[in-house]
């Protein structure tokens, strides 16, 4: 009877401490952003020609990962925005900040100067009536 015991604890012991082996053997896991967004009426159609002409294009340019847009047909938000994050959180890192730069400078040539630039992002901006921002990784 004592070895059964000894043995069913061992086994236990081998079944709780696995997952932690396991950890340290893991692949990376991969890391991202996920937004939702609501927006003021005719709002989305905005966002949405101003991401397709402008902001994609100078993303897919600069290397930055592509967005995933979902548009929602339930719950409280209207559209989620899956964006991978290859540097994991690192990338909120304000040293990150000329790599941002240079996709603000892109857009903006797209544009046209600066100014319309900025005038166009305070347009958006002012569309959307609700954000949240939370992230996620894999577990592999």
């Amino acid at each position: 009877m004592l070895k059964k015991f000894a043995f069913g604890f061992a086994a236990a012991s081998l079944a709780f401490t696995a997952p932690v082996i396991a950890q340290e053997e893991e692949e990376a896991r991969t890391t991202y952003r996920i937004e939702y967004l609501n927006f003021a009426p005719g709002g989305a159609e905005k966002w949405n020609e101003a991401m397709t002409t402008y902001v994609n294009p100078a993303r897919a340019e600069l290397g930055f990962p592509s967005q995933e847009v979902h548009w929602l047909m339930a719950g409280d938000w209207e559209i989620m925005i899956v964006t991978e994050m290859p540097n994991g959180l690192a990338v909120l890192d304000k040293h990150q900040g000329a790599r941002w730069d240079a996709l603000d400078k892109n857009i903006a040539a797209r544009i046209g100067t600066e100014a319309e630039a900025m005038a166009l992002k305070a347009e958006i901006d002012g569309m959307i009536q609700g954000r949240m921002v939370t992230y996620s990784h894999t577990h592999p």
